[in-house]
């Protein structure tokens, strides 16, 4: 976020449906309200003929507006248009195509047809929520953490990065500040929100948050709920009418606002802004004896690794280490004459174990589990380098990949002892024919025995 003033650190919890704002101040947190009155703010953002409303705004015309209204692009941003996830979610009444691969949002604004990304919507939101605080401080504001579950990928995170630090165990931060010291604890932490579910196993000790693994569903929280009892209502009223509620846009979105209503006190909104605020704090060099001492280790949610001969996975870094973390490691090339290698870079937990040319390959993985790989030739020292961006085709939702692992890893086995067979028949032919065309074997063997063994081999 583009301000002037570095002394204000601002913490801001983006959710799915609702968002916070929150700041550091006199040694307290303070949960920001909105210019209607409101501790939490609808992440809503609608396009009519005249203008652009955002927040509450967009949200009290929904019902009159619902083609136009947008929500829940947290489970958009950073998608690929064919997935799953995106593919399979029918409860949204505005209208999502593909560009290049990604998800747009198409809208009518001002009687023309206007494609925006999820990040570009993300903006509005972030920039509407920005002009809250600085509104209530009198003062411009240029330090923010912005919350993003534990378990989003690289490109997800990469998708929110822009507005600022990211904080991705803030409820932990939060609960960890206004709980005594009482010794050494394990703790769970759980966020439960509207369009997603974070999980936090956390070692706390003497202000040092040390997380010791992470799990989450990016498509899990209350507006799922809300979506089961849309449908069990829907069913209903057809049953019972003979009607499709589907078919009339304001209908079924009194409908669901109706449905909305059970939900309200499930979600702690003000958790996670307390969490970013706390980390705002710590970042902006805030140095009360409340913060000063508080420590937080976040962890990779996935293992990285490579692929070497075979298609085979070798691991790296593994999933649940402490980041910021680098692991470098030697590997070879396969073959005689061979000028260049392709390096292949994997994010998931199917363990798949298996020269002249040395090539050290390092996985460089920050604190915001941003990656970097580098590879350097030990021969010649020339190298290359590469930051994995939001259009690498990482993976879209660890919990795939982890049950996935569950299901195969007997066929997983089974395939890297073949790899590996393979591996040593070829070595083993590779021997055989140098030994073959040895001056000391050469000379005692006939060419047509020769030839009979080449063509074996």
């Amino acid at each position: 976020m583009d301000s002037t003033s570095s002394l204000v650190g601002l913490g801001i919890d983006l959710g799915s449906t609702y968002s916070c704002v929150g700041i550091w101040k006199n040694g307290r947190i303070e949960i920001i309200i909105n210019d209607q009155g409101h501790r939490t703010t609808p992440s809503y953002v609608a396009f009519t003929e005249t203008k652009r409303l955002i927040s509450d705004a967009a949200k009290n015309q929904v019902n009159m507006n619902p083609y136009n209204t947008v929500f829940n692009v947290k489970r958009l941003i950073g998608r690929n248009f064919s997935d799953e996830v995106i593919q399979s979610d029918k409860h949204w009444l505005f209208k999502i195509i593909e560009k290049n691969g990604k998800p747009y949002i198409q809208v009518r604004f001002k009687v023309e047809k206007k494609d925006f990304t999820p990040e570009e919507i993300s903006s509005m939101i972030l920039v509407k929520l920005k002009e809250i605080a600085e509104a209530y401080l009198g003062t411009k504001v240029n330090n923010a953490v912005i919350t993003s579950p534990a378990y989003f990928n690289d490109s997800q995170r990469q998708a929110i990065k822009d507005a600022g630090e990211i904080a991705a165990t803030a409820a932990a931060i939060a609960y960890g500040l206004n709980t005594k010291a009482c010794g050494e604890r394990n703790v769970l932490i759980y966020d439960l929100g509207v369009g997603s579910f974070d999980v936090s196993l956390l070692n706390i000790e003497k202000g040092i948050f040390d997380v010791k693994a992470v799990a989450g569903d990016t498509h899990l929280g209350g507006e799922d709920f809300d979506n089961r009892l849309v449908n069990h209502f829907v069913q209903e009223f057809n049953r019972k009418f003979k009607e499709d509620l589907t078919t009339n846009a304001s209908a079924f979105r009194r409908l669901r606002t109706a449905c909305e209503q059970p939900n309200k006190s499930v979600n702690p909104d003000e958790a996670m802004a307390y969490g970013a605020a706390i980390q705002a704090a710590i970042l902006s060099g805030e140095t009360s004896e409340k913060t000063q001492d508080l420590l937080l280790l976040d962890v990779a949610a996935l293992s990285l690794g490579i692929e070497t001969t075979g298609g085979v996975m070798t691991p790296f870094i593994k999933r649940n280490t402490t980041v910021p973390t680098k692991k470098s490691e030697i590997i070879s090339t396969d073959f005689e004459n061979q000028s260049e290698m392709i390096i292949r870079i994997y994010e998931g937990e199917r363990a798949l174990p298996k020269g002249v040319a040395q090539i050290e390959v390092t996985l460089d993985i920050d604190g915001n589990g941003i990656l970097k790989v580098f590879a350097v030739d030990k021969t010649t020292r020339r190298s290359n380098k590469i930051s994995i961006t939001n259009d690498k085709g990482r993976l879209s939702k660890e919990e795939i990949e982890l049950a996935e692992a569950e299901k195969y890893r007997e066929d997983d086995e089974k395939i890297a002892q073949n790899i590996q067979a393979r591996n040593r028949l070829e070595s083993y032919a590779y021997n055989l024919r140098n030994i073959l065309h040895s001056e000391q074997v050469a000379a005692n063997i006939d060419l047509a025995s020769k030839m009979k063994i080449e063509d074996a081999i």
